[in-house]
C-alpha cells in the first residue's frame, strides 16, 4: 500500500497541549504506525511550542525520519501543499551533525519576529549540542548572541548589553558574523544602551558598506524617535519605515524634511554628515499618506515637548485611525501631562483613560494614582484600594476589583463630588468598551447602563464632549436599539420591513476579537436589507461551549424555529465564530458559511498557547464532527480556508469527518493566504454580503440536487482515498462535494463569487 493511502486510514488525530511533547509521543495510540506518527508530528514544527517541547519534537522527528523508507520521505514532502518539504530536507542529516544545529538555529532566528519562542529554542538547541560558553564554535557563539538579543526585545541589563556589544564586535572582526548582520547588531546594541554617537556612526558604516538591508526597522525607528513614539498603523508604517532605502539620498532627505523635533532631525543630520550628503532634495514620495502622517505625529510630539499641544489637534490625529496603539497612548499621556500642569484634573483623567484603552503601561496607572490622591482624602478606603490595584497592574477587566472600586466611589455618600463624577465617567467607559484596558481578556459590555451614565455626563462641562462622542458611537447607535436580553441569551435581532423581507435569516457569530460585541452589524444591516439578522456574541470567551451553547440553542428554538425553515437559515463567521457557526448549524440543520473555522480546539490549543487555559475548559464539542447519522439533518457547509498551517490542519481534521459522511453538501475553497484573520474580506473583495448570499444560494442548490446530481462527477469507492488526499494536499482548490446515500460526487466550485488572493 502506498504511504499516502496508509495515512488516509490514520486514527483520530491528537495534539500535545495538556502534557509535554515527550509524554504525548509516548502516549500516541497503538494504531499509529511510523508514517502516521510523522504525518501527525511534522505540522507541529509551525506550532508555538516552548523550547523544551520544540527540542523534544525535533529530536523525535529526526529519529523517526531515519526509520522510514524513501517512498514515505517523498510523500511527506507533498503533505500540506508541500510546505513541509524544507523540513524534510533538514532531516536528511544526522541529528548530532553541526549542519543540523546550524540549519535549525538559522531557520528559527530568521523567523523570530513571527515566533517569539524561537530565541529560547535556539539557546536550548545549542546547549543540547554542547555549543555553549567559550568552548563553543565561533559560529555557535554568534548564533547565541543573536538569540539572546531576540529573546529580550525591550529590556536588556546594561552590563549584559555591554558584554554582548563586545562579543558582537569580536565576532565581526573574527569573521564569525557576516559583516552586514554584525554591524546591524552593533547598531541595535548601541541604540539599546543609549549611545547615540556609536549608533549613528555604525549606521553610516552599514549604509556605506552595502548592509542597509540587514538593519532592523524596529531599532532604526528607536534610534530615530528618541523620546517620541513614531509608530503608525501597519499599512502606513510600511510606507516610510524602510531602512533598506537609506542608501538613497532622496529618501534620507524625505526623512529630514518630514520630521519636526530638533532631536530627531539632529540624528538624521548626523547620519547625513557621515554619508557626505549635500543639500536635501526629497523625493515626491514625501507626499504619500505614510510620510504625511509621520510628519503630523512628529509635529504633535514637538508641540507636546513644548507643552503646547492643542487637544483638538491631537484629537484629530488620534481619531484618524492612522496611529498604532503605542503612539495613541504616548499622545494621550502628553495631553494628560499638559492637563495636570494647568490644573485640569478631569482632562488628565480622560487622557489617561484613553491611554490605558489604547496601550496601557505603568506610567498611566501611576499618574492615575497621583490624581486620585489629589482629589480625595488619600486615607479614604476606596482611594487606597484603587491605588493598590493600579500599582498592582490592574487591567480594569469586567468583574475586576478595580471596576468594583470605581462603582463604590461613584455610589458612596462621602465621595467628593468631583471624584464621584470622574468615577462615573470611568465606569461608563468600562461598561461601553467592556473593560478599561485593551489587554484585558475578560470583557463584557452593559450598553444600557453605559448609555444612562453617559446621558448623566452630558450635562457636566468637563465630560460633555466625550459624552456626546460616546453616545454617538456604534454600540449605542447601531446595537442598542436592537438589543434583546433573551430568550436564551443577549443578542441583536434586526428584522426588515415586511415588504422587503425575503424569508432568509443570517445568524452572525462573533469571533475572538469581537467576542464582547457584535460583528459587522452596520455593513450587513445596510447591504442585506431583505434579511432577518441575528447577531450573537461570546463574552464568556469559551468558543460557544457548555451552557453558552445551550443558551444559544434555546434562543434558536424560541426565536428562529417557529418562523424559519432550517433551509432558510445561514450561520456565518470565521475562527472562533466559525466554530460556533458549525456547531449551531449541525444542531439544527442550518447552512454554515465559515472561513478559517477552528474545527478542533485541541489543535488550536497546541498552535496558540496564549489561549490554551481557556480552551482547556472546553470539553464537550471541542472537535467538530460532520453529522452523518440517520436521525440527524444532512450537513450543508461552505468553508474557505487559508494557508496558515493551523488552518490547514483544521481542514485535515474536517476531512477525516467528511470522508465518513453519507448525506450532505459541502463547498471547500482553499486559498494561498497565510493570514488567519480577515480571510473573507480578501476573497470577497470586500463585498462580503454578496459572497454570503452566493455561498448560501449555492448550498441550497446543491441541497436540492437529486440522488444522481447532474453535472457532477461520481467518485468510485476505490478512488475516494485519492480524492481526499488530493484535497488535503492542494495549495489552492475550489470543489463542491455532495454525498447522496453513501455515494460521493464532486465538481469545481465556481459560483460563490470568491477571487484568488
Amino acid at each position: 500500500m502506498a504511504p499516502h493511502s496508509a495515512l488516509s486510514l490514520s486514527p483520530v488525530r491528537t495534539y500535545p497541549n495538556h502534557q509535554s511533547v515527550q509524554d504525548w509521543i509516548t502516549g500516541l495510540p497503538s494504531p499509529f504506525g511510523e508514517a502516521q506518527q510523522l504525518r501527525q508530528m511534522l505540522p507541529l514544527v509551525a506550532a508555538d511550542l516552548d523550547a523544551e517541547d520544540r527540542l523534544a519534537l525535533h529530536r523525535h522527528l529526526w529519529q523517526l525520519w531515519r526509520s522510514l523508507d524513501a517512498a514515505t520521505h517523498e510523500a511527506a514532502g507533498r503533505w500540506l501543499d508541500g510546505r513541509l518539504a524544507p523540513w524534510c530536507r533538514h532531516m536528511v542529516g544526522d541529528w548530532d551533525a553541526p549542519d543540523t544545529w546550524r540549519g535549525l538555529a538559522e531557520w528559527h532566528l530568521t523567523r523570530s519576529g513571527h515566533c517569539p519562542l524561537a530565541p529560547a529554542y535556539v539557546l536550548a538547541l545549542l546547549h543540547a549540542h554542547g555549543q555553549t560558553g567559550s568552548s563553543a564554535l565561533p559560529e555557535a557563539q554568534w548564533l547565541a548572541i543573536r538569540a539572546r538579543l531576540d529573546l529580550d526585545v525591550l529590556d536588556l541589563p546594561p552590563a549584559e548589553a555591554d558584554r554582548l556589544l563586545g562579543q558582537t564586535v569580536a565576532a565581526v572582526e573574527a569573521g564569525a558574523a557576516p559583516w552586514a548582520q554584525g554591524m546591524a547588531r552593533i547598531f541595535e546594541l548601541a541604540v539599546r544602551v543609549g549611545n547615540v554617537a556609536l549608533a549613528t556612526d555604525t549606521l553610516g558604516q552599514c549604509v556605506q558598506g552595502g548592509g542597509a538591508a540587514a538593519l532592523s526597522p524596529r531599532w532604526f525607528r528607536r534610534w530615530l524617535e528618541g523620546e517620541g513614539t513614531l509608530v503608525l498603523s501597519a499599512a502606513l508604517q510600511s510606507q516610510w519605515l524602510q531602512p533598506a532605502r537609506l542608501p538613497d539620498p532622496a529618501w534620507r532627505a524625505c526623512l529630514l524634511t518630514t520630521l519636526h523635533r530638533e532631536s530627531a532631525k539632529d540624528r538624521v543630520r548626523g547620519l547625513r554628515v557621515v554619508l557626505g550628503d549635500g543639500p536635501a532634495v526629497p523625493s515626491p514620495e514625501s507626499e504619500s499618506p505614510g510620510w504625511r502622517m509621520l510628519g503630523a505625529l512628529d509635529a504633535c510630539h514637538d508641540l507636546a515637548e513644548r507643552g503646547d499641544l492643542p487637544e483638538h489637534t491631537a484629537r484629530t490625529l488620534l481619531d484618524s485611525g492612522a496611529l498604532a496603539p503605542a503612539s495613541v497612548a504616548a499622545l494621550c499621556r502628553a495631553l494628560a501631562l499638559q492637563a495636570m500642569d494647568r490644573g485640569d484634573v478631569a482632562g488628565a483623567f480622560r487622557a489617561l483613560a484613553d491611554a490605558r484603552a489604547a496601550d496601557s503601561d505603568v506610567q498611566s496607572r501611576q499618574w492615575l494614582c497621583a490624581l486620585l490622591k489629589l482629589l480625595g482624602d488619600e486615607n479614604m478606603a476606596g482611594v487606597q484600594t484603587l491605588c493598590m490595584l493600579l500599582d498592582g497592574g490592574s487591567d480594569g477587566a469586567a468583574g475586576s476589583a478595580e471596576l468594583a472600586q470605581w462603582q463604590c466611589l461613584e455610589a458612596a455618600a462621602d465621595t467628593p463630588e468631583g471624584l464621584r463624577t470622574l468615577a462615573r465617567a470611568m465606569l461608563a467607559r468600562a461598561l461601553l468598551d467592556g473593560a478599561l484596558e485593551s489587554r484585558a481578556t475578560d470583557r463584557r459590555r452593559d450598553l444600557r447602563r453605559a448609555e444612562a451614565l453617559w446621558q448623566q455626563l452630558v450635562g457636566d462641562p468637563d465630560h460633555a464632549d466625550e459624552a456626546r462622542r460616546r453616545l454617538a458611537s456604534e454600540p449605542l447607535q447601531q446595537w442598542l436599539p436592537w438589543l434583546a436580553d433573551g430568550p436564551g441569551r443577549e443578542h441583536l435581532w434586526i428584522q426588515p420591513p415586511p415588504e422587503q423581507a425575503n424569508g432568509e435569516l443570517l445568524i452572525v457569530m462573533s469571533c475572538l476579537e469581537s467576542r464582547h460585541g457584535f460583528a459587522q452589524v452596520q455593513g450587513l444591516r445596510r447591504t442585506m436589507p431583505g434579511h432577518h439578522l441575528l447577531f450573537v456574541h461570546n463574552p464568556e470567551f469559551n468558543w460557544y461551549s457548555g451552557s453558552v451553547f445551550e443558551d444559544l440553542a434555546a434562543l434558536v428554538r424560541e426565536r428562529v424555529l417557529p418562523d424559519f425553515a432550517p433551509e432558510r437559515v445561514t450561520c456565518y463567521f470565521g475562527s472562533m465564530g466559525g466554530h460556533g457557526a458549525l456547531k449551531l448549524a449541525a444542531r439544527f440543520g442550518f447552512r454554515a458559511v465559515v472561513f478559517n473555522a477552528q474545527t478542533d480546539l485541541d489543535l488550536w490549543a497546541t498552535f496558540r498557547p496564549n489561549e490554551r487555559q481557556r480552551l482547556w475548559v472546553v470539553a464537550a464539542g471541542a472537535r467538530f464532527v460532520v453529522p452523518s447519522g440517520a436521525d440527524t439533518p444532512a450537513a450543508s457547509l461552505y468553508l474557505a480556508v487559508g494557508s496558515d498551517t493551523a488552518d490547514r490542519e483544521a481542514l485535515t481534521c474536517l476531512i477525516a469527518s467528511l470522508r465518513h459522511c453519507t448525506h450532505g453538501q459541502f463547498i471547500i475553497e482553499k486559498f494561498a493566504d497565510p493570514h488567519h484573520a480577515g480571510l473573507v474580506r480578501r476573497i470577497a473583495r470586500r463585498d462580503i454580503p454578496d459572497f454570503i448570499g452566493q455561498a448560501a444560494q449555492r448550498l441550497s442548490a446543491l441541497q436540492a440536487l437529486p440522488e444522481d446530481p447532474p453535472g457532477m462527477v461520481a467518485v468510485a469507492r476505490h478512488q475516494q482515498d485519492s480524492f481526499w488526499t488530493q484535497l488535503d494536499a492542494a495549495s489552492a482548490l475550489k470543489v463542491e462535494i455532495v454525498w447522496r446515500s453513501g455515494r460521493l460526487f464532486i465538481a469545481e466550485s465556481t459560483r460563490c463569487g470568491t477571487v484568488p488572493v
